[in-house]
């Protein structure tokens, strides 16, 4: 049989499927002689000439090369997105929230069938259900460290290498060189290090007092709401009316100027913990506590020596269930967050806020819950979605509160019954009581006293058209603001010292790096430009979306919706224009790039036979359809 051009070629023997489709294809691109025999062909030795085995070394390295830089660059691009979304609370109750939702429907029917046969199998899968779900809870924290350890290491590495304290008097030239050439670099770098972790600061600052900002308006428009309404019933009301509120007889006179001491009173509050230069004034102590410590030793080099001792100690379960940075300073931040949740409850408490408080406490419970303890896990994940649903509604009325309370008490003394027949921790059983206590002894704030007081007084149009949206919104904003603080500032401070910022900036150069040089192995400036618009401008844009986010302070959810929503539109947009600049130049709008794509690692991994993995392509918007999926 002949070749291409005519020529007879014979492939050695043993040649593999894969291989001759390879040469197959070598000899479709390159018009290269070569002739590959279906099963019926006998076989005998050929030799390629020494150009065609060159020119397809060549093009093997630079395909590989491209494959490496592209791997390289999903790979940082990725952990930047995952990094940013899994360090943020609401981020990792996001991430939670979709692997529970997959879980919880196995989990309910399991849980019938486990009711109606308690020996049955349900039961047993059910505890490696739940095995599974404490294994993954734990080694979760591993994407933190890993956030983390980056950022240390990065930090370690430049002290480590840095040559401006060399004493190169009687050196050779070796070394006077390498301190005049490395002392510039890493002065350079100490420079970028602190110009961008300056950046972060200050922007993360500006975050939280534009939100308090916000919060301040909110709660004087509430209180001139307040007033006006106050100062229309004093003209229409008799004020030695005597009326029930909150239980007592009481004039009228007496409601209306106890609310409007209060209200002064509450501004008060609100200008002594919340005012600009107080919140600035916390935000700069607690910076001040992880750059200095306590002994003058800084979050960066306290989790760099917790890193080193548990790899010493070859702690590597450690390394994965332990959030060493997080940790260091976990007492000091409780003790700064319970300061700023008390300022809070002054100004408003309620079973919201409340449920709020004490959820990570509740939440400390299940780990004291053994997985064999199917009934007892089964009804606290009952009570936890009830809180979840709870700490999120607007009770309107402290009737409506209540009824909410007693249906949550029935639950917490089922699940206490279950844990006492399951022989549970007596630590978990106290942790219960104590959850329990806080929902029940709920003193209110200063907002709910003069809320009680106004619904005694004020008619009910006016209560609920002008005074209730205004509370609602003053609270609303009080409550994100404190937990902006509370959380995403507090931990982007601990993330900032040591060392995300550089790390985050140098995150996207490398992105950059390692594109150019995967765009350098094409085989011409045509192919470039179409890599640079299908591969190249989405991924820097999901990256470079990423940096904006965490500077702004963004949180997890946020920041992962604006990264995933601006690749998905930079991607349809730069197809668009590579299929336009194919047009224009007269090229096959469908032809196959000569280095390894995106498209093809979702081809490789077949998203089309796997549900989930097309979902996650298409969320991407790396894959069009099924079809483009499979790369046909």
């Amino acid at each position: 049989m002949t070749s291409l051009n005519g020529n007879i070629v014979k492939p050695a023997y043993g040649m593999s499927d894969l291989l001759q489709k390879h040469l197959q294809r070598s000899a479709l691109t390159t018009q290269t002689p070569v002739y590959i025999p279906n099963s019926n062909t006998t076989s005998s030795w050929y030799t390629l000439d020494s150009n065609t085995v060159q020119d397809k070394n060549n093009k093997s390295k630079k395909a590989k090369i491209a494959a490496a830089s592209l791997i390289t660059t999903l790979v940082i691009a990725g952990t930047s997105v995952f990094g940013i979304l899994i360090t943020r609370k609401d981020g990792k109750g996001l991430v939670k929230k979709l692997v529970s939702k997959i879980a919880r429907s196995v989990e309910n029917q399991l849980s019938q069938m486990h009711q109606i046969d308690k020996n049955g199998k349900a039961g047993k899968i059910l505890e490696k259900l739940y095995k599974m779900e404490e294994t993954a809870s734990e080694y979760g924290n591993s994407v933190e460290n890993v956030v983390n350890g980056k950022d240390v290491l990065t930090r370690g590495i430049i002290a480590k290498i840095d040559p401006r304290d060399m004493d190169v008097e009687n050196a050779g030239f070796v070394k006077k060189t390498y301190k005049a050439i490395m002392g510039k670099l890493i002065d350079i770098y100490n420079k970028f290090d602190a110009a961008t972790t300056k950046i972060y600061k200050d922007k993360g600052l500006e975050k939280l007092t534009s939100l308090y900002e916000n919060a301040l308006n909110s709660t004087k428009q509430f209180d001139d709401n307040v007033i006006e309404a106050l100062n229309k019933l004093k003209k229409t009301a008799n004020l030695d009316d005597v009326i029930d509120c909150n239980g007592a007889q009481r004039r009228v006179g007496d409601i209306i100027s106890d609310i409007e001491n209060k209200i002064t009173k509450k501004q008060e509050l609100f200008k002594k913990s919340f005012a600009k230069e107080k919140v600035a004034e916390r935000v700069e102590d607690f910076d001040n506590f992880l750059v200095n410590g306590e002994n003058g030793v800084s979050l960066t080099e306290k989790t760099t020596n917790g890193f080193l001792e548990k790899i010493r100690e070859k702690d590597f379960k450690g390394l994965l269930t332990d959030p060493i940075a997080r940790g260091i300073i976990k007492d000091e931040k409780a003790r700064r967050v319970a300061s700023i949740r008390a300022a809070k409850d002054t100004l408003t408490n309620n079973l919201n806020t409340v449920l709020d408080a004490n959820k990570e406490a509740f939440s400390g419970i299940r780990k004291l819950i053994q997985p064999s303890d199917i009934d007892s896990i089964s009804k606290y994940n009952e009570t936890i979605r009830l809180v979840d649903r709870y700490k999120r509604t607007s009770f309107k009325t402290a009737n409506a509160a209540q009824e909410a309370k007693n249906k949550l008490f029935v639950k917490l003394d089922d699940l206490r019954n279950s844990l006492q027949a399951g022989n549970a921790d007596d630590s978990a059983i106290k942790g219960l009581d104590s959850f329990k206590a806080s929902v029940n002894n709920i003193k209110p704030g200063e907002t709910e006293d003069i809320m009680s007081a106004l619904k005694a007084v004020l008619d009910n149009e006016t209560y609920a058209n002008t005074i209730e949206p205004a509370c609602k919104n003053a609270l609303k904003a009080l409550h994100k603001a404190c937990s902006m603080e509370m959380n995403d500032t507090m931990d982007k401070l601990r993330d900032i010292n040591c060392g995300s910022a550089p790390t985050d900036f140098l995150t996207l150069i490398t992105s950059a790096g390692g594109l150019l040089l995967y765009l350098a192995q094409a085989d011409n400036n045509d192919e470039r430009v179409s890599l640079g618009l299908t591969t190249g401008l989405p991924l820097i844009s999901t990256v470079g979306t990423n940096l904006y986010g965490a500077i702004n302070q963004f949180s997890g959810r946020k920041s992962m919706l604006f990264s995933l929503g601006t690749a998905f539109i930079t991607t349809r947009i730069c197809k668009k224009l590579d299929k336009a600049y194919k047009k224009s130049r007269g090229l096959d709008e469908n032809a196959k790039p000569s280095v390894v794509t995106i498209d093809d690692y979702i081809s490789y991994l077949d998203p089309a036979k796997n549900t989930v993995g097309n979902k996650f392509a298409s969320m991407f918007g790396f894959a069009d359809n099924k079809n483009n999926a499979q790369g046909s």
